[in-house]
């Protein structure tokens, strides 16, 4: 019975966290040029006094004062220029106090106001939708996000911004689109795409049971940040997305040994499932006693007697592959050579493992395309890696061609400790 063992994706993002302590720009701090081509607000007769009494308030620092005045100038606004700078007052307050109600406030009227020059208003409609966002109203803080953006806004990962809030939203399909959006605009900048980011595609898809999506975003995902755990989560997910047999399945659990990224009693267990303790002794002996040795076989009396029973086969098997060889070469047909072959791998002769791959190649048939992924899983094991490149890109055709190209993944990155 073939084991499944979870796997170590995280949904969530730490970049709508992250801008939460980001301070909203002040407006004397815009960029000259703006600042130059905007026009200064003309303070109506009624708002100026109370605009000057909160003004005072706020540089003084006076919280006692302050909020009175705020209601104050608030309710003196009387022109589209009022209100833009009623707003100002609040967002200013509310830096001093830290009191995000207070900037909630200030950015709507900034917002309402006609006043407000382009450059500001796309600036103040994403930090009003984050704010809406971290409120949990993200549905409210949509309009304002893309808006934001729609305008030019491209700062604080806005696309990130919008893709977690149509993820709150349960929109998965616009949260994956705008998180593609965030990922090709790093990319066009020549920015390393944040891990976070890529595992947030994978976790996305993956719930919604998307496993094609899921799959080839776990690829690029272990693609840019090859460690093993990544390398776990894209080889369980496509063993999840596919049917494979005993054979192909086999040969994903060597590639998961190779990159480090067996976990847990039950990799283990499937592995020695999967290569079988009476046909691959060598082979089962080993990666039990690495389980072992890692501390991953749980203490499992099961395992411990199935390691215990393949090592005890492993010298006579070794002993009789050499007597199969001439069996091997005369059969017609490809079986027999690609078991010795297969024999030889197990126990880590690489050279002869090769050498009976080629034979089953050369007879054709249907074993021919397994006889190439092996030779080429032969030869990446031995080091050789321009010879298995060239193997494995010769493999064609299905589940095994996939196989042959995640090995070619794992010839060019490696794996690295999570």
């Amino acid at each position: 019975m073939i084991r499944r063992s979870p796997l170590m994706l995280a949904a969530s993002l730490a970049v709508v966290a992250a801008l939460s302590a980001t301070p909203l720009p002040a407006v004397a701090k815009e960029k000259k040029a703006e600042s130059a081509e905007a026009a200064k607000p003309k303070l109506s007769k009624p708002f100026t006094p109370a605009y000057s009494a909160a003004q005072k308030a706020i540089e003084a620092g006076d919280a006692a004062a302050i909020k009175p005045a705020l209601e104050a100038a608030k309710a003196a606004v009387a022109t589209e220029d009022d209100r833009y700078v009623a707003g100002t007052l609040y967002i200013q307050a509310s830096s001093k106090l830290k009191d995000t109600s207070l900037q909630a406030e200030g950015l709507n009227l900034v917002l309402a106001s006609t006043f407000t020059p382009p450059a500001q208003r796309r600036q103040y409609s994403f930090f009003a939708g984050l704010a809406d966002y971290q409120a949990g109203n993200a549905q409210a803080a949509l309009p304002k996000l893309t808006a934001a953006y729609d305008g030019g806004y491209r700062e604080n990962d806005i696309e990130v911004v919008i893709a977690e809030a149509y993820g709150k939203a349960g929109d998965a399909a616009q949260s994956t689109a705008w998180m593609e959006k965030a990922i090709a605009a790093k990319t066009a900048a020549g920015g390393a795409v944040p891990e976070a980011w890529l595992k947030r595609q994978v976790a996305v898809a993956y719930n919604a049971k998307n496993y094609p999506t899921a799959l080839s975003s776990m690829s690029k995902l272990t693609e840019a940040y090859p460690t093993q755990a990544n390398w776990r989560d894209m080889l369980k997910i496509y063993r999840e997305s596919v049917k494979l047999d005993n054979g192909d399945n086999l040969d994903v659990l060597r590639l998961m040994r190779a990159a480090g990224a067996l976990r847990g009693q039950a990799d283990y267990a499937e592995y020695a499932e999967m290569a079988d303790g009476r046909l691959l002794p060598g082979e089962v002996a080993a990666v039990l006693r690495e389980g072992e040795a890692a501390g991953q076989l749980g203490g499992s009396a099961f395992l411990k007697d199935e390691m215990t029973a393949a090592a005890d086969r492993t010298a006579a098997d070794k002993a009789a592959l050499p007597t199969r060889e001439a069996t091997a070469r005369s059969a017609p047909e490809a079986r027999i050579a690609l078991a010795t072959a297969d024999g030889y791998l197990g126990h880590g002769s690489y050279a002869k493992a090769i050498e009976f791959y080629d034979v089953a190649i050369q007879k054709g048939g249907a074993l021919a395309e397994r006889a190439k992924l092996r030779k080429g899983i032969a030869l990446a094991l031995s080091g050789d890696k321009a010879a298995a490149e060239q193997s494995l890109a010769a493999v064609q055709g299905g589940s095994k061609q996939q196989i042959a190209s995640y090995w070619r993944l794992w010839l060019q990155k490696g794996s690295s400790a999570s």
